[in-house]
């Protein structure tokens, strides 16, 4: 028991020196902005490096048959990053993000299309994807470093921490999912600029062929 008390201890002092390592590194965290601003507009080769990453993490893991609470963390972590990924930037639930409940300076425009007849607007999100894929190769990078810190692999059940993700996944998708749904929405531009514009050749084709 004292052993097993000596171990957590001596991890909770591992992970707090990483953190002030991440501290002590937060100053040249500029330099390192300006590098990943560049990479912006390579999407699918940052999500491959990312999806790597998650690959070998999750390979040593397996092999090394530990480092379960440290896996659990990153999950959850990555799960609540995924969610706020998923939100729009004002909540159509509230209604001072609407533009009918706002007049003069204050009015803001609808984030999401309030008619089948409403242009073409992308789905503005709370936290860009840009920050969010920041925030997973920071949390794959911070969680593959601590596999390699003996005192950070506490002894777990890993099936109720699996347990436990699974409920917790399940819960907070649904929720998403009915928001949606109530507010007829999806989260992703794909194929939606094609459309619109599409849409608004199509009727200036038809406009022009009247006017002839």
């Amino acid at each position: 028991m004292e052993g097993g008390h000596l171990r957590l201890g001596m991890g909770l002092i591992s992970l707090m020196i990483v953190m002030g390592i991440g501290r002590r590194l937060k100053p040249h965290w500029s330099k390192v902005e300006t590098v990943i601003d560049a990479t912006a507009p390579y999407h699918n080769i940052r999500w491959a490096v990312a999806a790597l990453l998650l690959m070998a993490y999750s390979v040593r893991v397996v092999l090394l048959n530990a480092f379960y609470l440290v896996t659990y963390f990153l999950a959850i972590h990555l799960l609540s990053q995924f969610i706020q990924f998923l939100k729009p930037k004002f909540d159509p639930a509230i209604p001072d993000n609407l533009d009918i409940n706002l007049t003069g300076s204050n009015a803001v425009e609808p984030m999401l299309p309030q008619s089948n007849t409403d242009e073409f607007r992308p789905f503005v999100r709370r936290l860009p994807e840009l920050k969010f894929w920041i925030t997973c190769m920071v949390d794959l990078v911070v969680a593959f470093v601590c596999t390699f810190i003996p005192l950070l692999d506490l002894p777990v059940y890993w099936p109720i921490l699996m347990f436990y993700f699974v409920g917790i996944l399940i819960f907070t998708m649904r929720e998403r999912i009915l928001h949606m749904i109530k507010y007829n929405y999806v989260p992703f531009n794909f194929g939606k600029a094609k459309l619109a514009a599409a849409a608004a050749s199509g009727s200036d084709s038809g406009a022009a062929r009247m006017s002839v």
